[in-house]
């Protein structure tokens, strides 16, 4: 009740139960009953909120996911360089 997921295992909700890979215990597997099962019909787990979960070895957000400049100049011309980056808005 209130939207509470029951009789269900973990592994029909989590995608790492049974390995040693920490950060799948936190996603959801294919087909899990917490997807769109959250309040508005978000999947519900830990990646939202005050203090989302962060996977390992990933910044912080926003983060710089490619970064390209031209390995010498002259001061002749000018400098292209190109960033791509990921930015989330709660």
């Amino acid at each position: 009740g209130n939207g509470n997921v029951n009789g269900k295992l973990l592994a029909e909700v989590f995608a790492a139960i049974g390995t040693n890979i920490q950060d799948r215990y936190y996603q959801l597997s294919d087909g899990s009953a917490a997807i769109d099962a959250g309040f508005g019909g978000v999947d519900m787990g830990a990646y939202d909120g005050a203090s989302p979960y962060v996977l390992s070895g990933v910044p912080g957000f926003p983060r710089m996911t490619r970064f390209d400049a031209p390995i010498t100049a002259t001061g002749l011309e000018d400098v292209t360089i190109e960033v791509e980056a990921e930015a989330f808005a709660e």
